[in-house]
């Protein structure tokens, strides 16, 4: 017998290695992103002091995150309403003005407060690692309140199937991307620049295709349903392409910024180039044209001179400031019945 009870100590003490290793893996995995399948797995690591420490911390994390990108979102909305006027200042593009310096402010504030965030957390998933449970200010405190932390639970759930189903119209948006079709029904043509408000980002930067594509998404899908995968074009707006568009297309969303001049569309900022009803050729449009939508602040001062040069059966056009969420609320909540209504 005695020389059976070496072996068992062995025995336990790889056990306990192995628990403890088994604690860390798991507990580095709740930072990784599995927290919320942890909380349901509870039986997992039920008596494991060390586990439950470090989950809650991650969860206390991820609604932290969360806050900060809502408070983002509140602030990016009110900035926007406050001063979006401002972006025209008397007919000129002026992107370094009150409303590009106040989101500036923010983002910037709100850059330092993700760095602190973020060192937090590489602290807490070092201790994980190291198999230590620091205790983090603030952090201690939310790990506490149950609730908030199913509040984070529910909410990365949410995400996770946001994300699975966002990566299937990523993956559609890059195949419609993709397609450049010599004749097309649907339409959406985008200005190339005057995305970011900052000199020099603002005339150059343009977003890929497929990103265009994606928060276009409704458009896409009415439009592959009603007329077949090959008759949606997503395009850069230029000279050629809106021609294109409006020659054979039933349905046209020209996502552009308004002209300088009043009433006219900006087909790129670098170099500048500015569209008027006049810069139509005469007989241009197709008579399939049923809708036009002009997304571009102040297009609409000259709706009748775009009906003339166009001929179009249906349009919206705005004759003062249009923001661009009440455009992607359009798009998301109207568009596929109008594609639906098209003949």
């Amino acid at each position: 017998m005695s020389a059976g009870a070496p072996m068992r100590s062995i025995s336990n003490s790889q056990e306990v290695e192995l628990l403890s290793l088994k604690s860390r893996a798991l507990s580095i995995a709740a930072y990784l992103g599995f927290a919320p399948f942890l909380w349901y797995f509870e039986s997992a690591y039920e008596d494991d002091g060390f586990v439950k420490h470090h989950l809650s911390y991650s969860l206390a994390f991820g609604i932290l995150g969360l806050c900060l990108l809502g408070i983002q979102a509140v602030a990016w909305a009110a900035i926007y309403r406050a001063f979006a006027g401002e972006i025209i200042v008397d007919n000129q593009i002026d992107p370094a003005n009150r409303f590009s310096s106040s989101l500036n402010t923010v983002d910037g504030i709100l850059v330092v407060l993700s760095l602190i965030l973020g060192m937090m957390n590489g602290i807490s998933i070092l201790g994980a690692f190291s198999g230590r449970e620091w205790r983090i200010p603030v952090i201690e405190s939310l790990a506490k309140v149950k609730p908030v932390l199913q509040v984070a639970v529910t909410a990365s759930l949410v995400l996770y199937v946001l994300s699975a189903a966002g990566l299937g119209a990523v993956i559609h948006s890059i195949q419609v991307a993709n397609q450049n079709p010599e004749r097309a029904d649907v339409y959406v043509l985008y200005t190339q620049g005057g995305y970011i408000p900052s000199p020099g980002l603002y005339e150059t930067f343009t977003p890929p295709g497929w990103m265009v594509s994606l928060a276009f998404y409704p458009v896409v899908l009415a439009g592959t349903d009603k007329f077949g995968s090959d008759h949606v074009a997503v395009l850069p707006l230029s000279v050629e392409n809106f021609r294109r568009a409006v020659q054979n297309g039933k349905f046209v969303f020209i996502a552009s910024h308004g002209g300088q001049t009043p009433g006219s569309l900006t087909f790129s900022f670098n170099p500048y180039v500015e569209y008027k009803p006049e810069n139509v050729p005469s007989g241009l449009a197709g008579r399939q044209l049923q809708f036009i939508y002009f997304a571009g602040c102040d297009a609409g001062r000259r709706e009748s001179a775009w009906q003339r040069a166009l001929g179009f059966d249906q349009g919206i056009m705005f004759d003062r400031i249009s923001l661009v969420g009440e455009h992607l609320v359009w798009v998301w909540t109207k568009s596929p019945s109008v594609i639906y209504g098209l003949q």
